[in-house]
């Protein structure tokens, strides 16, 4: 599986072509793009931030591209419903012991959002927390 945060740097169409064809010749079966958010590292990178067309463009890019021999294209987002954190395949338990309903749900301090949390793994038992 790989991960690639979409930014000004690696969303030209020949760029994403030689990504995603090294993905597929490194035998890679699953690509997630993920937004580029203004945050942690990345907080004052304003210029590798793109505007939502753009965003869309390179995941059409993507999706053209995309064979059965190489990678299947997912969207990794982090949508909020509400007050309920939603929309990841992926769960994420923080070093504090805080399991997350999505692996990308931190503001801009690197601290988890409070509607994301699930549960608190160091007091509660798993089963408790998500139901299987």
């Amino acid at each position: 599986m790989a991960q690639i945060s979409l930014t000004r740097l690696n969303t030209g169409r020949e760029i994403i072509e030689d990504i995603y064809g090294n993905l597929a010749i490194a035998g890679v079966n699953s690509l997630h793009l993920m937004k580029f958010f203004l945050v942690g590292r990345g907080a004052n990178r304003i210029d590798l931030s793109l505007e939502t067309r753009e965003y869309k463009k390179a995941i059409e890019v993507y999706r053209e591209l995309e064979q059965p021999t190489g990678p299947k294209v997912y969207i990794q987002t982090a949508l909020r419903n509400g007050s309920k954190g939603i929309n990841s395949s992926h769960l994420n338990i923080t070093s504090q012991g805080l399991l997350l309903s999505d692996p990308w749900a931190y503001d801009n301090c690197g601290k988890p959002i409070k509607e994301f949390i699930l549960g608190d793994l160091k007091y509660q038992r798993f089963s408790e927390i998500v139901k299987l």
